[in-house]
């Protein structure tokens, strides 16, 4: 790699968005040339870095192949193999080539494993997981110098892409890609879980928030049933029609989110753990007595204050948008394309008929979208991380996944609705509404993303 390659390459990281545009264009610009560097960017511990890596390789990718690459890339590393095979060139064709090509990174030797297709993922692989297949041939005799090398490196090291972009296999597996901490820390485990559940039917009476020291204490081992895995890939958002959010194409890394928006208990566990205040209770939840319904009137600056603290972040309006479709593409609501007032709490009949709702709703009382997440549609309005821009989906080439300012005085993004909206139009997937920051309405909620970059 000459210097300039690795000027531009190191500039790929830089957190200014001119300076990794700047390199982006100079190694598209390069051609094939540029590929070997690009591809071992991809293992990167940056995150800018990986994924302006990914523009360059799909600026230099051809056309038709360009989509095709970021999906590939993305999307639990299912064909990507294939892809860069096809259209790079690149004899990638079984796990020892893989593990003996000396300019892919240990995280693309990771990913490129991980998506071999089934015929040879059982002639190679078998049933065992990468990792294990890596240090049994680590230990072969008979094997090349370099394949044993790449794959002790595999074995040692796992793979730093993409391993919260595929589905975990149990509990233990979700929560260490997710959120990048050790499994034996039960307190930060917990404070992942974003620290509750819904009360079920049964036990539905208002209940006292666990102390501190009871909260600490409880096994992690249900995280699951917290959060919702949203597979990554290349997603087309938005509305034909929609001023403020045309169709575009956004690109994402695999990420977990809340089932739920979080819930009165849970934020209260978090002021009584932080010594902050919660907000003034409004009137159809007094004094805070329903625990397990939305929390409400809490800033953007608060509410995402809260999503650090449970070791995530605010989601992006992209990754609001394809969790709120449920895995269904280009529909009108988390459900399908026809409104209907029974899919979500909403007081769409409430001048025509009655008054459906009087405030906000218990968790789970509507049914799930196709990714088994609750409220994606009304109860409450869900802050999102971005800043409200109207022209910002206008540019669909660069699929950058969020409008991410550091002025925090600037407008920000609702998504989703709330139990007082009278129009089925306000209840869209696509739907965006701007607003104050610094706003404590008492119908703005929020949940949590963890990403596991």
């Amino acid at each position: 790699m000459n210097a300039a390659t690795t000027n531009h390459i190191e500039r790929l990281g830089h957190p200014d968005i001119e300076a990794r545009h700047q390199a982006v264009e100079a190694l598209a610009k390069m051609g094939k040339s540029a590929v070997p560097s690009l591809l071992d960017a991809l293992g990167s511990p940056n995150r800018f870095a990986r994924r302006s890596a990914i523009k360059a390789l799909v600026k230099i990718g051809a056309d038709s192949a360009k989509y095709s690459v970021i999906q590939a890339l993305t999307q639990e590393c299912e064909g990507a193999y294939s892809v860069v095979a096809n259209t790079w060139n690149a004899d990638f064709s079984s796990p020892e080539k893989i593990l003996a090509h000396a300019s892919l990174s240990t995280g693309v030797k990771y990913a490129l494993l991980q998506g071999l297709p089934d015929g040879y993922r059982r002639r190679w692989l078998g049933v065992v997981s990468v990792e294990k297949y890596c240090e049994e041939l680590s230990k072969k005799s008979g094997v090349p110098e370099a394949v044993r090398e790449g794959a002790r490196q595999v074995w040692e090291e796992g793979g730093t892409l993409l391993r919260g972009s595929r589905a975990p296999e149990n509990a233990n597996e979700l929560l260490r890609p997710a959120y990048n901490i050790p499994i034996d820390e039960p307190q930060t485990l917990l404070r992942a879980t974003v620290q509750g559940e819904p009360l079920t039917d049964g036990n539905r009476a208002a209940q006292p928030a666990p102390s501190r020291a009871t909260a600490e204490t409880a096994a992690p081992s249900s995280t699951g049933k917290y959060l919702c895995y949203i597979p990554g890939g290349l997603y087309k958002l938005g509305k034909a029609g929609e001023s403020d959010n045309p169709p575009h194409y956004v690109a994402l890394f695999g990420f977990h989110i809340s089932k739920n928006l979080v819930m009165v208990g849970q934020y209260e566990r978090y002021c009584m753990a932080e010594g902050k205040r919660m907000p003034d209770a409004p009137d159809f939840n007094r004094d805070w007595s329903k625990k397990d319904h939305p929390i409400a009137r809490v800033t953007w600056a608060e509410a995402r204050a809260y999503a650090k603290w449970a070791g995530g972040d605010l989601p992006s309006e992209s990754e609001w948008e394809v969790a709120s479709r449920g895995g269904l593409e280009r529909k009108q609501y988390p459900w399908g394309d026809q409104w209907s007032v029974n899919m979500c709490a909403n007081s769409v009949r409430k001048f025509s008929v009655r008054r459906l709702r009087s405030g906000t709703a218990s968790a789970g009382s509507y049914p799930a979208n196709g990714y088994g997440l609750y409220d994606m549609a009304g109860n409450a309005w869900e802050w999102c991380l971005d800043a409200y821009d109207p022209n910002y989906w206008q540019e669909t080439q660069d699929m950058e996944p969020a409008n991410l300012s550091a002025n925090n005085s600037l407008e920000r993004v609702l998504r989703g609705g709330c139990w007082d909206n009278i129009d089925p139009d306000i209840f869209r997937c696509a739907y965006r509404l701007r607003y104050n920051p610094d706003g404590r309405d008492l119908n703005n909620g929020f949940r949590v993303v963890f990403r596991g970059l």
